[in-house]
């Protein structure tokens, strides 16, 4: 909620209009199809793949019940928005302590390659460059 907190009164108004579209029956949740079909038919999706989406919405589902509230909304949207750092060729998790960086990309480009730990040792992906520290 952070972020929301510091966005402007016009962002958050934006913010909260779309929860209130996602909510398709009014409950105050948002149901993780709701929500996929909405990252789909905005071209978000091929930002995150599927598999990774679905990955992070069931970590914010506190309840398991296939939805989020207002707070766990934003925290997503948060994430997919590019704050979030996945195993992106690997497995597909969301980061969360330890992982492995393509240092010759990143110095290259400013952009990032990186891999948990796992995909790494196991040789779960694919890059140009052999060197990931």
């Amino acid at each position: 909620m952070a972020y929301y907190a510091n966005l402007s009164s016009e962002q958050q108004f934006q913010a909260w209009n779309l929860y209130k579209q996602l909510d398709s029956d009014g409950d105050e949740t948002v149901r993780v199809q709701d929500y996929s079909d909405f990252l789909k038919d905005k071209g978000y999706l091929k930002k995150v793949p599927p598999n990774l989406f679905m990955n992070l919405f069931s970590m914010l589902d506190k309840n398991g019940d296939g939805t989020l509230d207002f707070e766990d909304y934003i925290t997503l949207y948060y994430m997919i928005e590019g704050r979030g750092i996945w195993c992106y060729d690997g497995c597909g998790v969301m980061l969360w302590g330890i992982n492995l960086v393509c240092v010759k990309c990143y110095k290259a480009s400013g952009t990032t390659y990186e891999l948990c730990c796992r995909c790494f040792q196991n040789r779960n992906f694919k890059h140009q460059h052999c060197f990931l520290g």
